[in-house]
């Protein structure tokens, strides 16, 4: 699809780049933050929402399961359809699926490593993966990106509260107290499953 691949050019062009817009209007949105180098520069064959089971393999990915389930709105709190969310994240060994990435070796075959999935009609979408681990000094993260078929509306990372490394984080720093708290997640374990825990959060646009 040629739109999906002028975009991933433009992505992997713009690298570490593409930093925050900062909005002086006094309205909270979720910050703009760097896609970073690992933007997957190929697909997996599976792309849906649950980046811990690959297609009919029926084996799981390695880590910790995390179900993060978000909401996206207007600074009206309107709900926003109908919108494109990409995720892409290490697995448990702190290895993404790029070309360029340190350790392809070691990437756990069986984990997706790069989601992807719509916003509902009350603008809801969820996903199923793994909670990332630290790497080169930087706290656990994940990158997201909001996009429609014509141009990109979001890229940032949420975070995990209280990780010991996110204070010192230099992308993490660039954040005022409330963008901060907006990008956090809270984990909360589910009561049903062991080792599993799920988080809610909204995205501002």
């Amino acid at each position: 699809y040629n739109m999906y691949f002028n975009r991933r050019e433009f992505l992997i062009a713009s690298g570490t780049f593409l930093f925050a817009k900062s909005s002086f209007s006094g309205t909270l949105k979720t910050p703009w933050q760097s896609a970073g180098p690992f933007y997957p520069d190929w697909e997996p064959d599976d792309l849906d929402n649950n980046l811990v089971n690959i297609g009919l393999r029926g084996v799981d990915a390695e880590g910790i399961k995390l179900d993060i389930f978000g909401t996206i709105t207007n600074p009206e709190y309107k709900p926003l359809s109908d919108l494109i969310i990409e995720i892409w994240q290490t697995d448990k060994n702190g290895i993404y699926i790029h070309s360029s990435a340190p350790d392809q070796k070691k990437r756990d075959k069986n984990f997706q490593g790069f989601g992807k999935t719509k916003s509902d009609l009350n603008g809801n979408f969820e996903f199923r993966t793994i909670l990332p681990v630290a790497y080169f000094g930087r706290p656990p993260h994940i990158h997201l990106l909001v996009r429609d078929e014509f141009s990109i509306k979001l890229i940032t990372q949420l975070y995990f509260e209280n990780h010991p490394l996110n204070e010192s984080d230099f992308l993490f720093k660039k954040m005022n107290p409330e963008e901060k708290k907006i990008n956090t997640l809270i984990l909360d374990r589910k009561f049903d499953k062991k080792n599993t825990f799920t988080s809610n959060f909204q995205l501002i646009l």
